[in-house]
């Protein structure tokens, strides 16, 4: 495909050669741009962008804040936070990685999110065009309204575009049945879509041909591996204790509530923590107060990095009550500590959790058997050497190896299907 270049007529790209079938992930991306559309540079999305730049030339990160988020620095209010551009920008990032903040203004509401798609484009055509940068391909991260600006780049300038549905089953599902034109256009128009697990291939086969599973994954160095002794205590907690321990967002979806009833209801004592924040702070504080004496439930907040790592490490098992998830990256990050999963099926967890020497998990909506999951996972003797032996192709660097392929697949208009990736149709799991 051609470079192509904003406010200008489309360049010949520096790297016009075909690639062959075998090519290496960095011959792939030698001398290559991207442009990324994101919601947020940080956690997941910044992960796999730092990754792409060890192989690529140059990446242009575009990203989505809201003006109205900023508020938040001056006016405490719990609908705004998390929207601002401090809250979606990281502050550190590769020399060759180029971010570029995207305002748009708009509600956190319904009727205010269904018209952002066309504001955020008119943010990212302005900048592109005030600013031109040569990119290869565009990538973006969520459908609506990073996907929706991507394709709309690549279209009206003969680059190819690819997005990544990070999306959970309940927001995935409600974009589907939306009957948002924008956001279907947006999904017809790409030239791949990756989504994050495999189950869901076949339904988004319906709006596109070329639909390929590639995992989340994880920073081995963000957080790196520590004997569980140490790390129990760094963090002063008891070495003979029971320990579990869960992270996310404070949310109704994460279900943290039922956690702490799930652990609550086994017949130990059991120090649970949890670490995150959201709207749910308070709510969960009440129920950890309610259950006091029967389970030692810590809501931690936010924890930097090298205090989550020795939780992860510290712990007997990683825990998750969501209702839906994509693929949760927290699972592929308690793995590569050699910490196994034990929670809630949901999004991708059985195409990964393909053996119980890695973890356990039950239905959604089955508290009783999270519970008995609970306790079958605290009284195991697990081998952590072999849980991060089987995590190891889970690493970021070997999770932008698979993207490559896909990247090499619509720039060469291959019809064959990348090595590396998967289908919904080929067998699951990995060994």
């Amino acid at each position: 495909m051609n470079r192509s270049e904003v406010g200008s007529e489309p360049a010949p790209s520096a790297n016009r050669a075909r690639h062959e079938q075998q090519a290496t992930p960095g011959e792939i991306l030698h001398g290559r741009n991207v442009l990324v559309i994101a919601h947020q540079y940080d956690i997941f999305t910044k992960a796999q962008v730092d990754e792409l730049a060890a192989l690529a030339n140059q990446v242009h990160v575009y990203v989505r804040y809201n003006r109205i988020g900023d508020l938040t620095r001056v006016v405490d209010v719990d609908a705004l936070q998390g929207f601002g551009k401090g809250d979606k920008i990281a502050a550190d990032q590769p020399p060759n990685v180029y971010v570029h903040p995207t305002p748009v203004t708009y509600l956190p509401v319904d009727p205010w999110y269904r018209r952002l798609g066309p504001h955020h484009y008119w943010s990212v055509s302005r900048r592109l065009s005030n600013n031109p940068v040569e990119f290869d391909l565009v990538h973006a991260h969520f459908t609506w309204s990073a996907g929706y600006v991507g394709a709309r780049v690549g279209d009206e300038l003969d680059v190819p575009s690819v997005l990544t549905i990070h999306e959970n089953q309940n927001w995935l599902d409600t974009e589907l049945t939306w009957g948002n034109d924008r956001l279907e256009w947006a999904l017809r128009h790409q030239d791949a879509i990756i989504r994050v697990n495999e189950q869901d291939c076949d339904r988004l086969g319906a709006y596109n041909d070329d639909v390929f599973a590639v995992p989340n994954g994880f920073d081995p160095e963000r957080l790196p591996y520590q004997p569980t002794g140490e790390a129990r205590q760094a963090l002063g907690l008891p070495r003979d204790a029971d320990v579990v321990f869960s992270v996310g967002d404070l949310s109704e979806r994460k279900r943290f509530d039922r956690l702490i009833r799930a652990v609550a209801a086994l017949d130990r004592d059991v120090i649970l923590g949890i670490a995150g924040r959201g709207e749910q702070r308070e709510h969960l504080e009440a129920v950890a107060e309610a259950f006091q004496g029967e389970v030692d439930a810590r809501l931690l907040g936010y924890v930097p990095d090298e205090t989550l790592a020795r939780w992860m490490n510290a712990c007997d098992v990683f825990a998750l009550a969501s209702s839906a998830e994509g693929n949760p990256t927290v699972m592929f990050e308690a793995l590569g500590t050699g910490t196994p999963y034990v929670g809630t099926n949901v999004g991708g967890v059985d195409e990964i959790i393909t053996d119980e020497a890695y973890g356990l998990y039950c239905p959604p909506d089955d508290e009783e058997a999270l519970v008995s999951i609970l306790a079958s996972g605290l009284d195991r003797e697990w081998d952590r050497d072999a849980i991060r032996s089987y995590a190891s192709q889970f690493t970021w660097e070997q999770i932008v190896s698979e993207v490559a392929r896909v990247y090499e697949h619509v720039w060469n208009g291959s019809n064959s299907h990348p090595p590396g990736t998967r289908t919904a149709s080929e067998p699951r799991g990995r060994n």
